[in-house]
């Protein structure tokens, strides 16, 4: 076990996708001594086993600007975090699909993302019958 350090002013128990944000983020700020502890290694958890999927749009506006502003870090690591390191972003599509009651939320943060982007967001209607705008049939339906 490596030897810890004795004092530190900010410590963080974690070393996920969360508490690594947060150590960047604190030292970023010349918060002091920022210390990340992980029981096993960086990434052991959930964030090691996730699909990465790194995406803009939430039902909760919040977290639609908070991972539209994440997104941005990664398109730009290189300027924003610097080195040589490369965390293998690809840009890629994503489909949606909301009932009734959630679609005018998706739509309205599709749109909040799609300012901060430049991938196209087309937001569509799909009836009971599997009709999307436009009178196609949309792919698995009856």
């Amino acid at each position: 076990m490596p030897d810890l350090p004795r004092t530190a002013d900010v410590v963080i128990v974690g070393g996920g996708v969360h508490g690594a944000s947060l150590a960047y983020h604190f030292a970023r700020k010349r918060a002091g001594r920022v210390v990340l502890i992980e029981k096993k290694f960086i990434a052991s958890g959930p964030t090691g086993r996730s699909t990465a999927l790194v995406r803009r749009f939430y039902a909760m506006d919040f977290l639609t600007r908070t991972a539209s502003a994440a997104a941005e870090i990664f398109r730009h690591w290189r300027d924003v975090i610097g080195g040589d390191g490369d965390p293998g972003f690809q840009k890629v599509g994503m489909l949606v699909i909301a009932g009734a009651g959630e679609a005018p939320h998706l739509q309205r943060n599709a749109r909040t993302g799609a300012r901060s982007d430049d991938r196209p967001v087309r937001a569509r209607r799909r009836d009971p019958d599997g009709r999307v705008e436009g009178g196609r049939r949309a792919h698995g339906t009856r």
